[in-house]
């Protein structure tokens, strides 16, 4: 049986735990996380869990509007309740609520957004291999990325693109935000289509006063965390090379000459997708301070 709105008020106020409404079920560890991180209880709960909502922003921005009676009603109730939705493409079409109680709108296109950082970076490092937080220093995380710009560069376009698709009615895109992460890295034809209107979309990003410092904010989530971690894939499998050759700090190891042990090498096999889940697992506080703060604001 699903929740109904009421009793998910009643039921926040006479616990004592305020109820946080997501968007779908993969942001509820997610949000549970960021808040656990800073010692609050909250429950989190993905829109289509609730009677008469589906799942996606618009049912939780219905959710809130539908919860104003209830403010009206008990003015106190405000501060046990908050929905959560992605800035996704809505922005650039004007379309963001405002003046609404119980709203928080990320900053970034989605949460996945949040996770691709250095210190993620870092965290991850020191999951996954044997190297120690000396050894994944700045010039490690730094030879890690330093072939992001060219990815990210190409994502910028494909974003573009998608975005242009979702902000212009009579415009039909080579892809749309509903595209799977994988078509946009590997499909070739793809990736030669958009290119091919590189000029049109510099012309569409100069209109919205967008360039690739606002990756995060155009690229889906789900698009950016699983370049970010190909990127990441591919540089840490050869790390123990970087040691050997002194491009990074060189392990204890492989300096007395014993390299099959170096401390850069991974602890098992690993994929893109399944490191998304393990650098999802640190929560980088100067990316999600302001929701940390919106949450911390709760009853």
């Amino acid at each position: 049986m699903k929740y109904d709105l009421r009793s998910i008020v009643a039921s926040a106020i006479m616990i004592g735990v305020p109820t946080i409404v997501v968007e779908g079920h993969d942001d509820i560890s997610i949000y549970s996380k960021i808040a656990k991180d800073v010692n609050k209880e909250v429950q989190v709960i993905s829109i289509d869990n609730i009677e008469q909502y589906t799942g996606g922003c618009y049912s939780v921005i219905k959710f809130i509007d539908d919860m104003e009676e209830i403010f009206e009603e008990r003015k106190d109730s405000i501060n046990h309740i908050l929905g959560i939705i992605d800035r996704d493409a809505r922005y650039y079409r004007n379309e963001i609520p405002t003046n609404r109680n119980g709203i928080l709108v990320l900053k970034y296109y989605s949460i996945e957004s949040h996770f691709v950082t250095k210190n993620n970076l870092k965290y991850l490092l020191n999951v996954i291999t044997y190297a120690n937080e000396q050894l994944v220093d700045d010039k490690c995380l730094d030879y890690i990325e330093k072939d992001l710009p060219e990815l990210y560069k190409r994502l910028f376009y494909l974003s573009l693109e998608a975005l242009k698709n979702a902000c212009e009615q009579d415009y039909t895109g080579v892809i749309g935000y509903s595209d799977e992460k994988g078509r946009l890295l590997h499909d070739v034809e793809v990736n030669d289509l958009v290119l091919k209107k590189k000029k049109e979309l510099d012309l569409f990003a100069e209109k919205l006063n967008i360039d690739i410092k606002d990756i995060k904010c155009i690229a889906k989530g789900k698009w950016l965390l699983y370049f970010y971690c190909v990127n990441a894939m591919e540089k840490i499998s050869i790390l123990r090379d970087a040691c050997l050759q002194g491009l990074i700090i060189t392990c204890q190891c492989c300096e007395t000459d014993h390299n099959d042990k170096c401390l850069y090498k991974l602890k098992a096999s690993y994929r893109p997708d399944t490191l998304i889940p393990l650098i999802e697992n640190y929560i980088d506080r100067e990316e999600v301070n302001y929701i940390q703060d919106r949450i911390l604001k709760l009853a």
